[in-house]
């Protein structure tokens, strides 16, 4: 519960295309991807995962890469203004390459950040994540979910996530 609203199931953004077209080849993004969509998926009590969900063409119908963050001891705080205040922990990644650029891609984004990731296309992967504390933003109604940029030092004080609105998916 945020507020006085429940956060249940499937949250999904718009198909977004300058916003990921615009990040392609560059950190979590394989350079085959020209749109995407960003999700939270409510997976119990204290539990969801983050999701980004990216695609090769402009209307988001051919996959090219899911990242998904898993968050654990999901924890909501005081309001500020009509925000609350969120801590949870990293759990976990999981990534399903849907293309070989993605699976390249990740496996040398990953080598870069001192990982090891063996993917295979058209498999999801799960990978630990560091369990560290992050603090974010979430504005919450009964149909939708906006968040902030998450952070470990410092409280999000700002929504940046395009809006997410509930999916029957």
């Amino acid at each position: 519960t945020v507020g006085s609203e429940t956060m249940s199931g499937v949250y999904i953004s718009e198909c977004n295309v300058s916003g990921f077209a615009a990040n392609a080849g560059s950190s979590t993004f394989p350079s085959d991807v020209a749109s995407g969509k960003s999700a939270v998926v409510v997976t119990g009590n204290t539990a969801l995962t983050q999701e980004l969900l990216m695609y090769t063409d402009s209307s988001c119908s051919t996959p090219s890469l899911s990242y998904k963050n898993v968050r654990d001891n999901v924890t909501v705080g005081v309001a500020s203004g009509s925000n609350y205040l969120v801590t949870y922990n990293a759990d976990s990644l999981k990534i399903k390459p849907s293309t070989a650029v993605a699976e390249t891609h990740i496996e040398t984004f990953a080598t870069n950040v001192g990982q090891s990731w063996a993917l295979t296309v058209g498999t999801e992967s799960t990978f630990s994540d560091s369990g560290d504390l992050y603090m974010n933003l979430f504005l919450v109604t009964s149909t939708t979910i906006t968040t902030g940029d998450e952070d470990k030092d410092t409280q999000p004080t700002a929504m940046d996530s395009m809006v997410m609105t509930k999916s029957c998916e």
